[in-house]
Parts: structure tokens; sequence; C-alpha cells
């Protein structure tokens, strides 16, 4: 079997439509899919739906931010996106924190007279969760920045004149709530995250002790050394190895191993 199990659509802060995730999808011979968008569930309803219209299996997705001396990213799986279950419970405070924290940057851009509103970002992306990108991406438009790298740079990464600190869980929550909502979480992107191996190697014996099922150990800038090292670490934890390109939208070209693993077929509930 073949999967893509790390998308991204407009929802969050990928330009990809659902169409196009899966004509994407379709095109690389995929047999199976997942969206999991920044903090939010909305329009996975709507992605499996068109999905299984296409006769491509896709399972419910999601990626948490989260916080612990770096900032990691838990991915959970076959969470129901409509339940009242404790994910659901937690992502509208999660909201309604990145409601403030993005008006709290446009505050900021605002005194550096770079002049950008919320409304005008929700009515250009028509996103149902707005991001730090979606305020580059309309830097750049506006000709206020040449390019998004430079936006970040200038204005909107950590110690820059608009950053606004962000609402995170802890890692070890968001395995837990995910848990608690019947779902499987997976620790994304692990090189990814500013990290050395022994701090990492601590971390996945933290979540693993916490209830974490799996590591993205297949990823499009994992070497072959990076994805032994993880699929070490997923034996020595009883976690399954899962694949994902992180796709924002269907011009990444972002391409990883995506032949998927029995254990991981299994326990996704791929077959």
């Amino acid at each position: 079997m073949l999967s893509d199990l790390h998308l991204h659509s407009f929802n969050s802060d990928g330009e990809a439509t659902y169409s196009e995730l899966i004509q994407r999808a379709k095109a690389l011979g995929l047999d199976a899919v997942s969206l999991t968008d920044h903090d939010t569930f909305g329009g996975v309803r709507d992605f499996l739906d068109e999905c299984q219209k296409q006769n491509l299996k896709a399972i419910s997705g999601i990626e948490i931010s989260a916080f612990k001396d770096a900032e990691i990213h838990i991915l959970g799986y076959n969470i129901d996106p409509e339940a009242d279950n404790p994910v659901n419970r937690e992502l509208g405070n999660l909201a309604r924190a990145r409601v403030k924290r993005i008006k709290m940057i446009l505050d900021k851009l605002k005194k550096l007279n770079i002049l950008i509103s919320y409304d005008e970002i929700l009515q250009y992306y028509k996103t149902r969760s707005v991001s730090r990108t979606h305020i580059a991406n309309l830097m750049v438009l506006k000709g206020y920045v040449k390019t998004k790298a430079e936006a970040f740079e200038l204005y909107l990464s950590p110690n820059r004149p608009a950053f606004v600190d962000f609402y995170y869980f802890a890692p070890q929550e968001a395995v837990d709530i995910i848990n608690q909502s019947g779902g499987v979480p997976v620790l994304a992107h692990p090189f990814r995250i500013n990290l050395d191996k022994t701090d990492l190697k601590d971390l996945v014996k933290r979540l693993a002790d916490a209830g974490l099922k799996g590591i993205e150990s297949y990823y499009p800038t994992h070497s072959n050394d990076t994805i032994n090292f993880c699929k070490k670490l997923a034996e020595k934890y009883n976690l399954i190895n899962t694949n994902g390109s992180d796709t924002h939208n269907i011009y990444d070209n972002l391409i990883t191993n995506f032949e998927t693993e029995q254990k991981t077929i299994e326990v996704l509930g791929l077959r």
C-alpha cells in the first residue's frame, strides 16, 4: 500500500483544495491519504466524503501544535471530527487563542505602517484557521515585502517586531487528548524539531510513556540515516512508522517513501 498521511489544505496554512490533493494522490498512485491541517478539523468531513467518491481510502487527521523547549507537532489520526471529544473541546480554546494572536500580530504590523485586516485575510484565503503564513503571503501581494521568507525574517519570526507568542499544548497533553478521543497520536517530522539526537531520544521516550503510538519516520527531508534512526526508536518503544509529505500545495513536489508498513496499515485501519 502507498499512502501520504500528512497533507495540508486551504483550511490552515496550505493553498491546495481537496480536489487538488486528491488529484495529486491519484497521479502518484497512492492508495490512502489523510488531511492533517493545523489545529483544525475544518473540512475533514468534506475531504473524507470527496475521497470516498473518488475511490480513495482516507482517514481523519489533524496536526496539533505543542511546545516543550521547542515547537513540536503531534499528528492525530482516526478521531471523529464532529464528535464531542477532548480534542474538539480543546480545539475551541485553541481557535480562540489563534484568532487573538493573529489580531495582535496585525496590530503590531499596523504600527509599522503595514495595513492588513483580519477580515481581509478571511476574504482572500477562505481559510478556517488563519496563520502567520497567510499574513506573510498577503504582505507579498500588497508589496510590503518581496517574499514570504522576507516577511518572516523581518517581521513575523521570534524576536522580530510583529511576533506574538502562541498558546500551545504540552506535547504529552496533546498525546493524551488524542488517545482520550479514540485517536492515534504520532510525532510529526521529528528532525524538524530543534533538538539534538540525545534530546530527541528523551522526547520520544517521554511521549511513548504518555501514550505515543507512532513516529513520522518517512519524510521528504529525512536521509536514510535519519529514517533508520527513527525506525530504531519506533522499534524500541513499539511505535508505528508513518509516512507523510507535509504537502501544502500541489506545486510543493514533496516526495517521501509512500510505501506503508504493514503494522501501520493495521494500527490505522488502512486496509
